[in-house]
């Protein structure tokens, strides 16, 4: 039996012995049952492991049997059960993963020293985690980072020096995530950024502003509502590669955003609200 995706949840898991060059996997309910007839798909190349309510028991006895996959390039854990331990125990065994999703589990600094050791990775969304900034001190660089995602935390001088130093970062999303003026001085330094989040932080000031203006490919910029003012307005009309602009919480003021009309290239706008 062959099949290019599969469908799978605990009451369907027998069947993986009878399929063949799966390389896709969607879990809707992860136990330690359901990884382990996973870990006998060998062919599997992007693993999708949901929390679809508490179903079964989730341990180090099914993440160990994770470990047999050795071809996975693409993983997403979401849900609280996914330990920092158990994430740890298995990015250890990981050499080839290019996308890591943890949307909403407990990942803290044993999984980042983990996976600081992948270096293959270029998409890493942290969405919902509890890390703290501390957490970033003293990993190594994933030199080969083009996309990243975090939220719900403090984003400030750790995570940011060592996001800087990952020099092909074209994407990075701060949403939910308090971001300080003197992260976005390190981050500047960033050569091939293309788009910025930063727009649910009210801690940002001009000066933040100001610290942007130093990314020459920046295209996409989404600011907290705040922070657009008559002076930021100048600012961002500088800069050479800034096509879309977007602002989050309250409408900008009419005469700031008619000036803005007025100012700024016609090939740029203000927009308020989500993109």
């Amino acid at each position: 039996m062959t099949a290019d995706n599969v469908w799978m949840t605990e009451r369907y898991g027998d069947l993986a012995n009878g399929f063949r060059g799966v390389e896709y996997v969607l879990l809707r309910h992860t136990t330690d049952e359901s990884l382990l007839h996973v870990s006998r798909l060998s062919d599997v190349t992007r693993l999708c492991c949901g929390e679809d309510g508490n179903h079964g028991i989730l341990s180090s006895r099914g993440i160990d049997s994770l470990k047999r996959l050795q071809h996975l390039e693409e993983i997403t854990f979401s849900g609280s059960r996914f330990t920092d331990d158990l994430l740890a125990e298995f990015f250890a065994s990981q050499a080839k993963l290019r996308s890591v999703r943890l949307w909403g589990t407990q990942a803290g600094r044993q999984t980042l020293h983990a996976l600081a050791r992948i270096q293959s990775i270029e998409e890493l969304d942290l969405s919902g985690t509890s890390l703290v900034d501390e957490d970033f001190q003293g990993l190594d660089p994933l030199l080969k980072l083009e996309n990243v995602s975090i939220s719900n935390r403090e984003f400030s001088v750790s995570g940011a020096e060592w996001l800087s130093q990952s020099i092909r970062l074209r994407v990075l999303r701060l949403s939910e995530t308090e971001v300080t003026d003197l992260a976005l001085a390190q981050l500047s330094i960033l050569p091939a950024l293309e788009v910025l989040w930063i727009q649910d932080s009210s801690k940002v000031t001009e000066l933040g502003i100001e610290h942007i203006t130093a990314l020459s490919g920046l295209k996409s910029l989404w600011l907290p509502a705040h922070v657009v003012t008559y002076h930021t307005v100048d600012l961002l009309r500088q800069m050479p590669s800034l096509v879309e602009v977007m602002t989050s919480g309250s409408i900008v003021d009419q005469d700031l955003r008619s000036y803005f009309y007025r100012s700024w290239r016609p090939r740029t706008s203000i927009t308020a609200g989500t993109p």
